[in-house]
Formats: C-alpha cells, sequence, structure tokens
C-alpha cells in the first residue's frame, strides 16, 4: 500500500496548448473529437504520476505505426491519424511492429505481419515520439511504447539499436535501474512511477516482446538489454476466461484490431472500454482511436466541458451525485472520499464541511482494521469506482450526502491541478459474475493479455 502526500501537478492543456493548435489536429483527419476530451484526458492521465506503474493506466494507440496520415504502406491500416496526431489526442502508449529488411539495404521496417517493402522505418517512428515531446506542453509527459519485434538475428538488434539510440537520454533504460548482469530486465511496475522517469531526464519507457508472444530481451547483443525493458507474457489467450484481473507484478493489457477491410472485427466501444478501466485494464491500444466518440469511455474522471471555473472561484474537485467530476468553490459544504491507508477502501465522511477541512471530517473516522483514513482522490477508473460504490452505499442510510470532496485542486495555481494525497492499491480480482467483464470471445482478432513481471526479479 502506498500513501502519497507530495502534490502532483498537471497544467490544463487549455493553457499548454493553444486551441488553434488542437482544432488544426483534428481536421486533419476529419475525425470528431472536443478540446475539451483533449484536456480531460490528460488531466486523468496525470492523477497516476507518483502512484507505481502497477497501479498507473496508458491510454493509447495498437500498431500505431500503421496509419493512413503516415502513408505507411500497409494495405489494411489501424490508424487514420499519424503518430505524432495520436498522441496529440491523447495516446500515451505506442505499438510498432518492427522487420528487418535488406532489400535495397539493411533497415528496420514498421510493418504488421508482412512487410512489402515501402513502409516507413523505425527511425521515423523514433523521431515522430522525439519531435513531439520537444514540442511546447510535451516535456511532463511518459510515453511507453511497446514493441512487437520480428527481428531475427543479433545484427538485427544491434540495428534497432542504433536507431534507439539517437534518443539518447530521453529513454528510462534499464541500466539506469537494474542490475544489467541478468540476461532479461523486467521493467519493475511496484517500484518505478511515471514521475521516477521524469525525474530521471528521461520520457519514455521501451519494452519489448516477439511476434510470437515470448519474451525478446534474451535476444541479440547486449547493448539492446541496455535499452529495453522485457515483457514477458503470462498469458496471449484472446479470452483468458473473460476477466480483466490485475495484481501488484502484472499489467493487465487489451489490444484493438480494427484493420480496415479485416472481417469479424468487433471494437471496443464506449461502455467496453469504461467496463474494462473500471476492473483494472492498465494499458489500452485501440484502433481509431476516434472513431465513435470513444473517448468519453476512456475518461471516467472530468465532466464534458469540466474544469471551467465558472465564475472564477472552482478550485476544488468534487465528485458529483450523479458521477463525474465537477470543481466547485471550496467554500461549499460536502461529504468528503476517505480513504484507508491499510487496504485502501473508501469511506464517506459522516459529516459535510468545506474542502479544507477534509482531513478533519475523515479523521471523525474510527479506523478499526482498517487503520487511518485520510482525504484522497482516486488515481485510476478502478479506485473511481469503488468511491462510487462507498458512495451509494452510504446513501443507504444517509439521504442527505450528495456531491463529495476529492483531494484534487488548482488553488496555488489556476489550471495547473495538484493531487495533494491518495493510497495507491493494486486492484483486486473480481469474484463471481456480477463483477466479471466480459470481452466478446468470437473477436479473434482483438487481444487481452497479462504482462506479468517475475516475482523474483531485483529491483535494486
Amino acid at each position: 500500500m502506498k500513501s502519497n502526500k507530495k502534490p502532483v501537478r498537471v497544467m490544463s492543456l487549455a493553457i499548454s496548448i493553444s486551441l488553434f493548435m488542437v482544432s488544426q489536429v483534428v481536421a486533419a483527419t476529419s475525425t470528431t473529437i472536443t478540446s475539451s476530451q483533449i484536456n480531460r484526458l490528460k488531466l486523468q492521465q496525470h492523477l497516476d504520476y507518483t502512484a507505481p506503474l502497477a497501479d498507473a493506466t496508458f491510454i493509447g494507440t495498437h500498431n500505431s505505426n500503421s496509419s493512413k496520415a503516415e502513408n505507411s504502406g500497409q494495405v489494411y491500416p489501424n490508424h487514420d491519424a499519424s503518430i505524432e496526431e495520436q498522441m496529440d489526442y491523447g495516446a500515451r502508449l505506442l505499438n510498432y511492429d518492427i522487420y528487418f529488411d535488406s532489400n535495397p539495404s539493411d533497415r528496420i521496417l514498421m510493418c504488421h505481419g508482412i512487410c512489402g517493402g515501402y513502409e516507413k522505418q523505425l527511425p521515423y517512428g523514433l523521431s515522430e515520439i522525439r519531435d513531439w515531446l520537444t514540442e511546447p506542453g510535451n516535456e511532463d509527459e511518459v510515453i511507453a511504447l511497446f514493441i512487437q519485434d520480428g527481428l531475427k538475428n543479433d545484427s538485427d538488434y544491434d540495428l534497432a539499436v542504433s536507431y534507439i539510440k539517437q534518443l539518447g537520454g530521453l529513454v528510462y533504460t534499464p541500466k539506469m535501474k537494474l542490475n544489467t548482469n541478468k540476461v532479461c530486465s523486467y521493467l519493475p511496475l511496484q517500484t518505478i512511477s511515471k514521475q521516477s522517469i521524469l525525474d530521471a531526464g528521461a520520457n519514455i519507457v521501451i519494452l519489448s516482446f516477439s511476434t510470437s508472444l515470448t519474451e525478446s530481451c534474451d535476444k541479440g547483443g547486449h547493448e539492446w538489454r541496455d535499452w529495453v525493458w522485457g515483457m514477458p507474457i503470462l498469458d496471449a489467450s484472446h479470452n483468458i476466461d473473460n476477466r480483466v484481473k490485475r495484481y501488484p507484478n502484472q499489467w493487465a493489457n487489451i489490444a484493438e484490431n480494427r484493420a480496415s477491410g479485416s472481417t469479424g472485427m468487433v471494437s471496443f466501444d464506449a461502455n467496453k472500454i469504461d467496463g474494462a478501466l473500471k476492473r483494472g485494464a492498465g494499458l489500452v491500444a485501440l484502433d481509431y482511436l476516434l472513431k465513435e466518440n470513444r473517448h468519453e469511455g476512456l475518461i471516467w474522471s472530468w465532466l464534458a466541458n469540466e474544469p471551467n471555473n465558472a465564475g472564477n472561484d472552482e478550485d476544488c474537485a468534487a465528485l458529483q451525485s450523479s458521477g463525474g467530476w465537477n470543481d466547485d468553490a471550496c467554500t461549499a459544504s460536502y461529504y468528503v472520499a476517505c480513504q484507508s491507508t491499510i487496504d485502501g477502501h473508501w469511506q464517506i465522511s459522516p459529516s459535510p464541511g468545506p474542502h479544507d477541512q477534509g482531513q478533519a471530517r475523515c479523521d471523525a473516522l474510527t479506523p478499526a482494521i482498517s487503520g487511518d483514513y485520510i482525504f484522497s482522490v482516486p488515481i485510476n477508473a478502478n479506485l473511481n469506482n469503488e468511491l462510487e460504490t462507498a458512495r451509494d452505499t452510504a446513501l443507504l442510510t444517509n439521504s442527505s450526502i450528495g456531491h463529495v470532496w476529492l483531494n484534487y485542486t488548482d488553488k496555488t495555481e489556476e489550471d495547473t491541478w495538484e493531487v495533494h494525497n491518495f493510497v495507491s492499491r493494486h486492484v483486486q480480482e473480481f469474484a463471481g459474475t456480477s463483477e466479471t467483464f466480459y470481452f466478446d470471445s468470437s473477436n479473434v482478432g482483438n487481444r487481452f493479455r497479462y504482462f506479468q513481471i517475475p516475482v523474483d526479479t531485483p529491483y535494486d
């Protein structure tokens, strides 16, 4: 259990990126997305910055390199938007499939399954990430790049590393954290956070698994292992008993496959995405990111067009009685979201009060076997769902409970929201079909995978 008391700050997109640029991006691919959706998703993705990666969420794209906008050469591309546009729209998880090609000279192509020789090369895909990170407002973003590699020989890996090296200090590498004497270094999900990656001066973490869905970090020369983290797959079945389960050393991943022209591909609609996030999915990789207004399924926190600082007097976040978050005047009297420091469960305070009395209201709860309670804020969709459940349960005996204060404010600087305190807790397994989120078992194109880090991995 992790109780975090260091404020986490993120500037609202309305300040860091001009609305003019957002409108330009949207027009480029003739899709529907609002500046509010982009802003809300960016704020949401910074909530977990100081939490262990095991409790963090990365929203992104599958086969990110396969794009109509990139003229990638794929017969059935997975995206309309370019790689840079995908990141503008909120993608922080990217997936490149790479293969070696020797015609007309040695090179690494980004292609899906079968390469035609005309696809963009890996240096281009890496430069898209580097250039985006250097744009104003993106310097505090963290990108997880999953490389599904079809490389064969040591020389293939050495060539790929020569390209990755061009990213320099932007890459958070295994040699920064672990003892590299082992053949394979795994990303320590329990001890590394997005913020610790930034604190190391980096923005990108590169993980790799092979096209046979086994580890690839034990291949190639030693330098591949110096730059790329291994990500072994616990279970690569398409169904995995149909349940999202998440543990301290695992990431649950849902990946979509909606390549144009494919048959039988059932998309993850907004409801399915929302359900998967609520039940612990930490990695969500979508095709055609903007199709069918699925951003609303990705956003579990702020309500539409919030936060808006109405009346220039709204600096404190509250869970609304109908669900979703709103910014409100901090002097309003609401009940308070209190979280156990032992097991992370939620209780609603026994009495309401203004925001600055939040911790005092939580102190009035009886610690019992659950430890003390802190004034807190959910850092992922699973915890937010449990808070809503706790509020609904409290309503059964106290009908006066309406909005609920969250320990999340922009008091210090307008549009720069700070997470003041939270308890990070690994998602528990859900029991019973009533708590099970089912995927369509007939859809063999979509993927549901577990990436599990061995429990005996040395973290220091």
